[in-house]
């Protein structure tokens, strides 16, 4: 809890070795809950864990980041209340978002839900996705808005999911893609 940095992504954990696994932790009111930078081969396996509060008003940190690495894994948590940023912001070549909550509560105020901003690999299963009308962006998920990244795969699975999007208005999810989600 209570990361600050100069750069204003102060972290619970940043990793900078090439595996990281995270298992029954809670990351509160950090600038940024867990961010990897680009790690060739780097795998990151978090779960049943909590995080909360976690962001900057810049917008630019975030609950869960991570850079470009190979494989991103996050099952069974609990993630909410984000501050500004998004919840799960992935360049991960892999990306497995599997069986959490991931809410903005009453004082959420998430960018995206899920950011998979280079594309890649991603299975988005089993979630509960909750965007409150607070949220700056009117989209949940959001899959390659960077662009492909360079990556020798790109192909998403959107499956057995609850999405909720308190807003008037919004896009459950947004391919930016050349081809198309399904």
């Amino acid at each position: 809890t209570g990361a600050r940095s100069r750069d204003r992504n102060g972290a619970g954990i940043r990793l900078e070795g090439r595996q990281l696994t995270v298992r029954h932790c809670f990351f509160h009111d950090n600038e940024s809950g867990v961010i990897a930078g680009n790690i060739s081969g780097g795998k990151i396996f978090i779960s049943h864990s909590e995080f909360s509060r976690n962001g900057h008003a810049n917008g630019q940190a975030h609950q869960i980041y991570v850079g470009r690495i190979a494989e991103l894994d996050v099952q069974f948590s609990y993630i909410h209340s984000a501050n500004i940023g998004s919840a799960v912001k992935s360049r991960a070549a892999l990306s497995r978002v599997l069986y959490n909550r991931i809410v903005d509560g009453r004082d959420g105020t998430s960018n995206y839900s899920i950011d998979l901003s280079i594309g890649g690999r991603a299975l988005v299963m089993g979630n509960v996705i909750e965007q409150s009308n607070k949220t700056g962006n009117h989209t949940l998920i959001t899959y390659a808005p960077e662009g492909g990244g360079g990556l020798k795969s790109n192909e998403v699975f959107i499956v057995h999911n609850t999405i909720v999007n308190d807003r008037a208005s919004g896009n459950f999810i947004k391919n930016h893609a050349k081809k198309p989600l399904f």
